[in-house]
């Protein structure tokens, strides 16, 4: 079957699963205006309004851990699974007609992405 978009790909059932600093840009590498993930705002419920990359590793609730980089992501849509200390949506998940996008605005560490990855089917 043919998707001519993320987000036909995922209400036809398919799983997106997408990391931080993704859609920021167009093919000509112009900067997206209106929020990032730019394109894939809507796919994934979120939207990006700051890029925070932490100083030291920070620990998330579900016991996971992230470095390197981190985002103020605001729920437009989407469910947290996670979130960084005082609350921010770390990890999200959104609905989307019978298929599922995931968004991850750090970098996890292996146990993390192992259990997204395994919330999300594609893993066991």
């Amino acid at each position: 079957m043919e998707y001519s978009s993320p987000t036909g790909y995922v209400e036809r059932g398919g799983t997106l699963i997408v990391s931080y600093f993704s859609g920021v840009v167009d093919p000509e590498t112009r900067v997206r205006l209106g929020g990032y993930p730019g394109a894939l705002r809507d796919v994934l419920g979120v939207r990006v309004i700051e890029f925070q990359p932490p100083a030291s590793p920070v620990t998330l609730s579900d016991g996971t851990t992230g470095d390197f980089w981190s985002e103020t992501v605001l729920l437009t849509g989407a469910k947290a699974t996670a979130t960084y200390a005082g609350g921010r949506p770390a990890v999200t998940r959104h609905e989307v007609g019978s298929g599922t996008a995931w968004y991850i605005s750090t970098r996890l560490d292996t146990p993390g992405y192992a259990k997204v990855l395994a919330l999300a089917g594609v893993m066991r």
